[in-house]
């Protein structure tokens, strides 16, 4: 009996969902595009920064985190990415409360790493500009193999996972696989993901790079009104004193074996070097007190 309840509640759920989807299809052309978009990184606190974004009244985020239309949601086209975003009526009004522009957002994390994305969103957002969160990339990678192990997705030990991954038993995401395997893969280059300044060369030979603003993550986490702050300035909005900076999505787990951490330091020391001498963001040097797991 209960489970009859369920299915009916359930189907009921996915006919509404099917219903607001169609009827937000239909209205696509009525709606806008992003004017600049979160890059990520994974684990690197995008979550509580899309959180703060949303407290801004002239910033209108879209219908949920992480469109993924860049990367796996390409091909259904972009009345499919436009559906997600709001309407410019609704735009309209935000730009009467927050006395200037109107903004919205796509904030999707794996952008920065996917390699086929900068060169569609060129196609698509050529005037865009661009926001990245970088943190530490060991902390990011302890704090990205957690999260996967309370997902579910995440079976081995942290080091079975990174020999796996260094000996190309996982070789990341590649949207040239069927949708089944990129999703199984998805998440799991805990190494290749911390190696930031690849990805941002990527990036940078699509768009000049006064577009992008590079946010050390240990420094939002400290400081997130003053990164509030910086990202009003460089978005051209009125500043807006967030309310709520407690930090969202964090991920428990017992610390990092200090071998670990340190060979893990040592494979990430020439990129880290190449985005100190690029960006001026230093990873060189370890804040020992920054806590891991935040998001």
């Amino acid at each position: 009996m209960v489970g009859g309840i369920v299915a009916v509640i359930m189907a009921g759920r996915r006919r509404l969902a099917a219903l607001n989807t169609s009827i937000r299809n239909a209205s696509a052309r009525h709606r806008v595009l992003p004017s600049f978009l979160v890059l990520g990184a994974q684990k690197a606190g995008t979550t509580s920064l899309w959180s703060l974004l949303h407290e801004h009244p002239a910033i209108l985020g879209p219908r949920f985190k992480e469109v993924n239309y860049f990367d796996k949601g390409w091909t259904q086209g972009l009345d499919h990415y436009r559906a997600v975003f709001p309407l410019r009526a609704q735009m309209t009004v935000a730009a009467r409360r927050g006395d200037g522009p109107a903004m919205t957002f796509d904030s999707t994390p794996s952008y920065i790493y996917h390699p086929r994305v900068p060169g569609r969103v060129k196609e698509t957002l050529p005037d865009s500009k661009f926001i990245a969160l970088l943190r530490d990339p060991t902390e990011r990678a302890y704090s990205h193999y957690l999260h996967a192990v309370a997902i579910g997705r995440e079976t081995l030990r942290f080091d079975e996972a990174l020999a796996a991954e260094a000996d190309g038993r996982r070789d990341g995401d590649d949207d040239r696989k069927p949708r089944e395997l990129w999703a199984a893969t998805k998440g799991l280059p805990y190494v290749a993901r911390g190696r930031y300044i690849d990805q941002l060369e990527r990036w940078w030979n699509e768009f000049p790079r006064e577009r992008f603003l590079l946010i050390k993550s240990e420094d939002f986490f400290a400081d997130p009104a003053a990164t509030m702050s910086t990202i009003t300035d460089f978005l051209g909005l009125e500043p807006h004193a967030p309310k709520d900076t407690a930090p969202k999505n964090q991920s428990g787990g017992p610390p990092l074996d200090p071998a670990l951490r340190a060979e893990l330091d040592a494979g990430f020391a020439d990129d880290n070097r190449r985005l100190f001498d690029a960006t001026g963001i230093d990873f060189r040097k370890r804040l020992e007190s920054e806590p891991i797991g935040l998001t």
